[in-house]
């Protein structure tokens, strides 16, 4: 079983002041669908090393943003993916980019949803 996971955008509720410019499109930035690569990597780390992922239930949807979404970065920034397959590897570090360009843009999510 794997996961869809895209990184998306949600409508600003920021008011800068500022004059009204050009607003970046909503919806699905990108999209990452992995077949057991995810869980493959958790237990090839460990569950105590990758608590948020390892919580992730493949028959619910799944929405990080903000706390949880750094927290999500914290994790992967320190784990050691020298061991993990090339497909392993590569899932994760995506959502270490994902989850840092999250903590730069308040309106990105990350959103897992299950087969």
């Amino acid at each position: 079983m794997g996961f869809s996971i895209e990184l998306r955008r949600v409508k600003s509720k920021a008011r800068t002041g500022r004059s009204a410019g050009a607003t970046p499109a909503v919806g699905v930035v990108e999209r990452y669908v992995e077949d057991g690569e995810l869980d493959a990597a958790v237990r090839r780390i460990g569950a105590s090393r990758l608590p948020i992922l390892a919580g992730l239930d493949p028959y619910t949807d799944h929405r990080f943003q903000g706390d949880s979404v750094r927290r999500l970065g914290a994790e992967l920034a320190q784990v050691n993916t020298a061991a993990l397959k090339p497909a392993e590897r590569k899932v994760l570090d995506l959502l270490l980019d994902w989850s840092r360009r999250c903590a730069a843009d308040p309106d990105l999510r990350i959103g897992f949803t299950g087969d």
